[in-house]
Order: C-alpha cells, then sequence, then structure tokens
C-alpha cells in the first residue's frame, strides 16, 4: 500500500543553490508538433531519447527542469564528465537535500525536436513514481508553446499560436504564472461549514487528485474532522518523509468546472513543497485526466474539456 502511494505522488523539485538554470531550445519548428505519450499509473510518459538512448519521461507541470533517474543513467552506462552538486527539495518533510547534477552533457530528442539542458540533476525517481520513468520532463524547455494534451488518445501536442477551432467547446480558465508554475482557482465545499478557495498548483506530475497544503488545512481546522483516513510514505522526493489524512468533501470546482471527486487529501508536513504558502492545495491527474486540456502560458490561460 506505501508502495502504491508513493508511486502516485507528485514530485515537485527545484534547484535551490543555482541561480541560474538555462535550458536551450535547439530546434524550433512552426508547425504543430505531436508527441505520442503512454498515460500509464496516473503519469503521462513522453517517449524520448536522452543521448540517443531510449527514454520514458514523465511529463511534470509542477517541475521546472528535465531530471533523470539515477538508476537509469547508471544502466545506459552514460559517461558524463562534467558533474556538479545542488541542494534540491521535494514534496516531503525533510528539507533540501544534496543531488548531482550534469553540467551540459545531456541531449533529450522528442519527435524529431532537441533539447538541451545546461543542468540535469539526478534523482532517485522510480522508488516515487516506479520503474518505467528513467525521468522527467518540466515546462521550462516548452513553456514558449501552447500546449494541448488528449488524454485518451495519449498525444501532446505544441503549437505556436492558438486559433479559435482550437478552443472550441472548451471552457477558458484565467490562471497565475509564477516560475513557471501553473495556478488554478480552486473552491473545495468540504461541508455546510467549511469552504477552501484559492491557487492551487497544477500539477501533472502527480498521480493524485486534490492535495490540501498543510498551512491551508492548519488554517480552516481540517484536523477536527473526525472521519479520515491516514497516510504516510517514506519518499516524498528528496525532501524524505510526507503524512497526512484523506477526508471526504462536498464538492470541488476549477473555476466554475465542477469535478468529479468526492475526496480530498490534506498534508500535515512542516517542510517540503506540501508545506507551502503558496497555494492551498495540489491538482494531480486523477482530476486532469478528466479533461481535454489546452495550456496557454502566455496569455496566463488554461482551457479544459470533459472528455
Amino acid at each position: 500500500l506505501i508502495l502504491s502511494i508513493i508511486n502516485q505522488h507528485s514530485m515537485k523539485l527545484h534547484i535551490t543553490t543555482i541561480a541560474a538554470l538555462g535550458l536551450a531550445l535547439i530546434s524550433a519548428t512552426t508547425n504543430a508538433q505531436e508527441h505520442n505519450i503512454k498515460y500509464l499509473g496516473d503519469h503521462i510518459y513522453l517517449q524520448t531519447e536522452v543521448n540517443g538512448k531510449p527514454a520514458n519521461l514523465v511529463f511534470d507541470t509542477g517541475a521546472e527542469l528535465i531530471y533523470l533517474d539515477s538508476t537509469y543513467v547508471a544502466d545506459q552506462n552514460f559517461n558524463f564528465k562534467l558533474i556538479g552538486n545542488a541542494m534540491i527539495d521535494g514534496a516531503g518533510s525533510d528539507g533540501p537535500a544534496k543531488t548531482k547534477i550534469i553540467i551540459g552533457e545531456v541531449t533529450v530528442t522528442a519527435s524529431g525536436k532537441t533539447y538541451k539542458p545546461e543542468f540535469t540533476p539526478l534523482v532517485n525517481l522510480r522508488p516515487l513514481l516506479g520503474n518505467q520513468a528513467d525521468g522527467i520532463f518540466g515546462m521550462k524547455a516548452i513553456s514558449g508553446k501552447i500546449i494541448s494534451i488528449d488524454y485518451k488518445n495519449q498525444t501532446l501536442s505544441l503549437h505556436d499560436k492558438l486559433t479559435p477551432q482550437m478552443t472550441e467547446g472548451y471552457t477558458c480558465i484565467p490562471v497565475k504564472i509564477k516560475n513557471r508554475k501553473i495556478l488554478v482557482p480552486l473552491t473545495i465545499n468540504v461541508n455546510s461549514q467549511t469552504t477552501i478557495s484559492g491557487d492551487a498548483l497544477m500539477d501533472m506530475g502527480s498521480g493524485q487528485a486534490i492535495e490540501i497544503t498543510s498551512p491551508t488545512a492548519t488554517k480552516h481546522s481540517l484536523d477536527k474532522i473526525s472521519d479520515k483516513t491516514p497516510f504516510a510514505f517514506s519518499s516524498g522526493g528528496l525532501g524524505g518523509k510526507s503524512a497526512g489524512y484523506t477526508i471526504n468533501i462536498a464538492n470541488a470546482n476549477i473555476g466554475n468546472i465542477a469535478l468529479q471527486t468526492q475526496k480530498a487529501a490534506y498534508s500535515t508536513d512542516k517542510k517540503g513543497s506540501m508545506a507551502s504558502a503558496d497555494y492551498i492545495a495540489n491538482i494531480g491527474n486523477k482530476i486532469w485526466s478528466q479533461f481535454d486540456i489546452i495550456l496557454d502560458f502566455a496569455n496566463s490561460k488554461i482551457y479544459l474539456r470533459k472528455n
């Protein structure tokens, strides 16, 4: 049971000791570029090549950079020579941890397009995401594009422009973009006495539904709810242990769109991303997979359509 929770849980990472983290896009095209994806275990996998070798990278709107799993790198016998160190933080409560980074020697190719990160952290991802995860593909490389995601047909497409035809049948949701992270307007009606509203992190690297941050849970006294189920796991990213409770809720909405869920989790972490005061909750793929999605970073909008 613990392994199942770990495999589905989000990982939100950021470099804390490096001031500038560039990711150069090597090639460009004016046409829409379609990626075949696999949606497995509540995660989106991009089928890519890393330095010419096949790699399944988890598409993660909650991450900025490209990360590689340390076991995958060892198994491929890559001969990286420029190795540094950095402190990164995760979803758990143990705080930042030291990890190795590859400096300028990683090349990622997806559907003919090539990306070359300036820095690539090495992280033990498979205990978190499962043995099929070779790395994470964050948003910095493609945030200048219009991104459309079709869970049912398992495609992810990159576009230079958004046309009216693309958004036909969709609902537009204004969002906030902070450090390439997408914050969406979320309302949770826990019960007749408790309503939680505010910005929530759109995290497609998470296999969960809605997880409320610990400061928000404290503010709304969710610990007083008696009907709840505890959860705990030992690998919340490099942040270490993480814990909380699952509770019943009356309903939840993103903007004016009702979500199909009657449960939410809340975190009791004291450190890490789930202890952040920057957003009220984290929203993962158990919610996003209910929709066809278009991400428009430039205009701070997302478009949702029930699939």
